[in-house]
């Protein structure tokens, strides 16, 4: 039943097993997947040597297909959501009927730290089935009722929720909302975690705090950082959209930096989706765990026999355009974080939000810099992220509009080669060949505005005007 329901792909819908005995028996570990391989972040103390482990297999399953098969019982939106799915690994109603325990013990074989190999059998506690909001809670905590520790000095989780400046900036105080004066690069870090209230600290007080710095500052870049943030009241986010848009010497392109990876959900998405529509934001990281256009606004329904919670979501948030059908949406700069980093204290995203000369789009080079500045970028980028599966160099879009304003502004051949760059990106977009063939028929290219046209009408058959223009002009002058 939970696999059934997990198959509608919404995050926001699941069935929970509330009340069935078998969940109420847990591991007491915690597993966490990161780019490179499935690790244990928290464990009772009795097991803090397994903390930093690589996972290999999990019950005799190689630990990637028994995360995925577990995953497969709660609702994403799409896979990168999905990974974050890893909590019912500590379940023993989730594994026995999967075979990868027989409830009373479970095998874990993990690669330490030192690379050493080596195998561990673990024992169930009893404790209750809890509110199946902690697993959207961060890596370091436990199943419920079962005190744990973390690799960074056997903290426990609630920890996490103190300033502590000996950790890593993204480790350093895990509650909604909060911020620092990074001098070094003249930077206002801002990492928010829930979008809401928290011990009598209002979010809307700190949002405040955060733009009275940035008019007393020089600031260079403004990052907020939303990888750990699986969402909550998205009503208190327009005001925060607001104030970045009333203030154009931070709101320039490459200045405002949004930090993202697979557990960035719900209000936290809503929150991506109006940067990205109304700001000059770029985005650093993984995809969020729900692409801008995703249902929410969940309820929970008690089932009266057997006592299970569905939980379903109630409304359909767009944050983009209504027939926008992409499952995720690929940062502009994708970055991910390793195990080996995570646990070393590093944080190769941050870095290089921090670390980057230059985070413009290049159609924004393009316009303001020359197109041989972002054909040099472009080729930085593509050895750097080319290899990352569905990224793109650009927006096809904002290219295209890139290529109209250097027409408009007189540059015939600046946009003749922005089309035609855009054209060579996206080779199946019937909009960019319209475009191409319009600024080869204003320069007089005939024979290339008619063949772009005929191909733009061949990619979208609905596209009369093209059509239109290949009949007139394709015709044999007469004689």
């Amino acid at each position: 039943m939970m696999r059934l329901v997990a198959m509608l792909q919404d995050g926001h819908t699941s069935l929970f097993p509330s009340g069935q005995q078998a969940f109420t028996w847990w591991f007491p570990i915690r597993f966490h997947q990161f780019s490179d391989s499935l690790a244990i972040t928290a464990t009772d103390s009795a097991h803090a040597d397994l903390l930093a482990g690589r996972v290999l297999r999990i019950g005799g399953e190689d630990a990637a297909v028994a995360a995925a098969r577990v995953a497969a019982l709660s609702g994403a939106d799409n896979t990168w959501g999905g990974r974050e799915l890893t909590g019912l690994l500590s379940n023993v109603g989730a594994l026995k009927p999967l075979g990868l325990t027989d409830g009373r013990t479970l095998n874990v074989e993990i690669v330490d730290v030192d690379g050493s190999r080596r195998s561990v059998r673990l024992q169930p506690e009893h404790t209750e089935w809890g509110d199946p909001a902690w697993m959207q809670r961060g890596e370091m905590f436990g199943p419920p009722k079962i005190p744990v520790v973390t690799a960074f000095d056997h903290l426990a989780p609630l920890q996490y929720r103190q300033s502590r400046p000996s950790l890593p900036l993204h480790l350093r105080n895990r509650i909604p909302i909060w911020f620092t004066w990074l001098a070094e690069d003249s930077t206002i870090y801002v990492q928010s975690n829930f979008v809401q209230d928290f011990n009598g600290t209002r979010f809307a007080a700190v949002a405040d705090s955060i733009f009275a710095m940035a008019d007393q500052r020089p600031v260079r870049r403004l990052i907020v950082d939303l990888r750990y943030n699986s969402g909550g009241d998205g009503s208190k986010l327009p005001p925060f959209v607001h104030e970045i848009i009333r203030r154009p010497r931070l709101d320039q392109p490459g200045h405002v930096v949004l930090l993202v990876g697979q557990k960035t959900f719900s209000a936290a998405v809503l929150w991506l989706s109006w940067m990205r529509e109304h700001t000059s934001v770029v985005t650093v990281g993984e995809p969020a765990g729900a692409a801008r256009n995703h249902s929410g606004d969940a309820t929970d329904i008690v089932l009266p026999h057997t006592q299970m919670i569905l939980q379903v979501s109630t409304l359909r948030h767009y944050g983009t355009r209504s027939d926008d059908t992409a499952h995720a949406e690929l940062p502009d700069f994708p970055v991910r974080m390793s195990a080996a980093d995570y646990f070393a204290g590093r944080d190769p995203v941050l870095e290089f939000a921090r670390a980057a000369s230059d985070l413009r789009s290049l159609p924004q080079i393009a316009l303001t810099s020359g197109l041989a500045a972002a054909r040099t970028e472009a080729g930085h980028r593509a050895t750097q992220f080319g290899s990352f599966t569905g990224w793109r160099l650009f927006d096809e879009r904002e290219m295209n509009s890139a290529g109209y304003a250097a027409l408009a502004a007189g540059g015939r051949n600046d946009a003749i080669q922005i089309f035609e760059w855009n054209t060579r990106q996206f080779p199946q977009s019937g909009n960019v060949w319209d475009s191409y063939g319009e600024v080869r028929l204003a320069n007089g290219d005939t024979a290339l505005a008619v063949a772009s046209y005929r191909r733009a009408a061949e990619l979208d058959p609905g596209n009369q005007s093209a059509r239109a223009i290949v009949a007139g002009l394709g015709k044999p002058k007469e004689r």
